[in-house]
């Protein structure tokens, strides 16, 4: 059994990997850092609201019954919670008591750094433990660890997932060969727990042990190589997988509804089976080409970036389907004589199925952080290849992995960068790949969220549209343009429209507030009845629309007794303590049994008193406010509480714009009650 002691040569490794990723630890949060990893929500209040997940000492055993987006709007099932303790202990334990907040970064990438060098080493492990050269070994770790499509994985924090998911999946699987069962079980028990698609270390290993056995010399058959750790293989993977499905059924079994996956994050969401299994046959090929030339990378593809296949015939399929069929093939039927062609094909193949979108469609089409363990499989390649070749050929290759190596790491050092936050993220790469939509979008939401810059942003916005006219959220962020700063209400109901008549506005995560916007837009521009009637089409298909609800009640609703009432039960009914919708319920029971009835007049005067002044007057119609305080009044009076009723009156005659028979009324009424 070799030693497990890295040599110099390894630990020189070691220090250039963690070289060039070095660059990463002035980074700060990026992407899907933001909601997951930072200790402080900004998202609702300028000056921050701890994050109840990460802010604060917990358990361990809390974050098993949490899921992974635990304290987002995301619905996503998604379930990592070894991934978000790590996030939260180096919170608590080092960025939170020694570093400032604007530093708060740092340990997080630092430790990503760190996991990715322990990951080098593992891979050196492996190698070594095929029996395969040192030099074989030093070549696959160097590979490894300069590979340039793991920059997104090192230099985003949320990177977490795939580091910790491949090293204890890794560590677990050489344990195992070592004869420790439990420290494996528990090893992929926590891979599994990490990041779902570690699953894919379940039937990793006993390829693994295949691989292992055939390299040593045997021409074993699979009854004679597993057989005898059938035992041990049942019960370390047997506990470990029950153990996962039973905490995740723990920590996901309170989320209700299903989490949608837009048209921007994952097109083949929207697509049919077949259409959908073709184009991820090609984004796979695309991906293993990617592994092997990863000097072009970008955060995100999407719509425009990724082209759909809606025909066996693409070349980019046939292209894929070959290469990767034949590759399956001849790992299969030479797997006895060339272990090392069985053991990449299994790495590469079983490690990208389950995130492919071929067996079930995931959060995104495609994503060069899904390559971080597949890559292992490609980084083997190189080591077989070298077996295979002369003297002066393997001297040749040795060069050419070289220079593959400097300019890999050449790419690492820049993608860090690129990496500094979002908004950084994302205009550098909406700039390099303007084929993607949700790239231009991105951009765009980063210009006016970020850096205030709202021609730049309807720049970008517009940019995307061109792209791909199905981004309804892009359509919403252009009218808000339009009907803010630039207060063109025309255009922006024109954009709105546009937005809501979009295919995939329904999954984009927008709908709701898009609907609120349009209306708002109608209201403002005193198009009531328009409004009315379209927040009733809204209620007839998404009855809880609380702002259609409170549209409906005060432009429609009020045109018949009947159709007010039955929207106004069911508003406060939905949202009891709402103060719209109790002024507005309040309201409709003074209409219905004016002030004649002391109990009543005293129940809804309760209601308008505490609604008042919670009430948002920006949304109800002006008429409904003037009403809403003359009932106050009359109620107020009918129950005799003179001086009170009093104010409210005085209140209204301060008002100029209340003119005519109104404050006639007002004015007689104010010298009654004064006498």
């Amino acid at each position: 059994m070799h030693s497990l002691r890295p040599p110099r040569s390894l630990l020189l490794i070691l220090v250039l990997v963690f070289g060039v990723f070095a660059p990463s630890l002035a980074n700060g949060f990026a992407m899907d850092d933001v909601p997951l990893a930072q200790s402080v929500d900004f998202s609702m209040d300028p000056k921050g609201v701890p994050d109840e997940v990460i802010h604060g000492w917990r358990a361990p055993w809390w974050y098993f019954g949490k899921r992974y987006w635990e304290g987002t709007p995301n619905n996503s099932v998604l379930y990592r919670p070894v991934t978000v303790l790590s996030f939260a202990w180096t919170y608590n334990s080092v960025s939170g008591p020694f570093f400032r907040q604007e530093r708060e970064a740092l340990p997080h990438h630092l430790l990503n750094v760190l996991l990715h060098c322990f990951a080098v080493y593992l891979v050196w492990w492996m190698v070594r433990d095929l029996k395969l050269p040192s030099f074989s070994a030093l070549a696959c770790a160097a590979l490894f660890g300069l590979h340039a499509i793991h920059s997104e994985v090192v230099a985003g924090i949320v990177g977490r997932a795939e580091l910790l998911s491949f090293i204890f999946g890794l560590w677990g699987t050489l344990v195992f060969v070592r004869g420790r069962t439990i420290a494996a079980g528990l090893l992929l028990f926590l891979a599994f727990c990490s990041k779902e698609s570690a699953l894919a270390w379940a039937p990793f290993l006993p390829c693994y042990l295949l691989a292992r056995r055939w390299l040593d010399g045997g021409s074993c058959t699979l009854a004679e190589v597993l057989q005898p750790e059938a035992r041990r293989i049942a019960v370390v993977l047997g506990v470990a997988l029950l153990l996962f499905f039973v905490v995740r059924y723990v920590g996901i079994r309170d989320v209700t509804g299903d989490a949608l996956f837009s048209y921007d994050q994952n097109p083949l969401a929207h697509v049919t089976v077949g259409v959908r299994l073709l184009t991820a046959v090609k984004l796979l090929g695309y991906g293993f080409v990617k592994c092997l030339a990863p000097f072009w990378l970008y955060s995100l593809y999407g719509p425009g970036a990724v082209t759909i296949v809606d025909s066996a015939a693409d070349p980019g399929f046939l292209g894929a389907i070959v290469g990767l069929t034949g590759w399956l093939v001849a790992g299969l039927w030479f797997a006895k004589r060339v272990p090392l062609l069985f053991l990449s094909m299994a790495a590469f193949l079983g490690f990208s199925f389950i995130t492919s979108n071929l067996p079930l469609v995931i959060g995104t089409v495609f994503g060069e952080r899904l390559f971080y363990m597949p890559s292992l499989g490609v980084c083997l390649l190189p080591i077989l290849l070298a077996d295979l070749l002369p003297d002066r050929g393997r001297r040749t290759l040795l060069v050419m992995l070289a220079a593959w190596a400097a300019v890999s790491a050449v790419v690492i050092v820049a993608r860090n960068g690129a990496w500094k936050d979002s908004a950084t993220l994302f205009i550098g790469d909406a700039d390099r790949l303007p084929e993607s939509a949700d790239l231009q979008a991105k951009a765009g939401y980063m210009y006016r969220d970020v850096r205030r810059d709202s021609d730049r942003a309807l720049e970008y916005f517009t940019r995307c549209v061109d792209r791909d006219p199905e981004f309804a959220g892009t359509w919403a962020s252009i009218a808000r343009i339009w009907g803010g700063e630039r207060k063109n209400l025309k255009l922006a109901e024109k954009y709105y429209k546009r937005a809501l008549d979009s295919k995939y506005i329904e999954s984009s995560g927008a709908e709701d507030r898009t609907i609120q916007d349009y209306l708002m837009v109608l209201i403002t521009s005193k198009q009531l009845t328009k409004a009315g009637a379209y927040a009733s089409q809204v209620l007839a298909r998404k009855p809880a629309h609380l702002f259609a609800l409170i549209a409906a009640v005060d432009y429609c609703g009020r045109q018949t007794g009947s159709a007010r009432g039955k929207f106004v039960e069911n508003a406060v009914r939905l949202e009891p303590q709402n103060p719209d919708f109790v002024l507005l319920h309040a309201m409709v029971r003074y209409e219905s049994t004016g002030a004649r009835d002391l109990r009543q007049s005293e129940q809804i005067a309760t209601k308008l008193a505490w609604a008042l002044p919670k009430a948002h007057f920006g949304v109800l119609s002006a008429e409904t406010r003037l009403r809403s305080r003359l009932y106050l009044g009359d109620t107020l009076k009918s129950i005799g509480k003179n001086r009170d009723a009093l104010a409210v009156f005085e209140h209204l005659l301060a008002d100029e714009s209340i003119v005519g028979e109104t404050r006639a009324q007002i004015e007689s009424t104010v010298r009654e009650l004064r006498k």
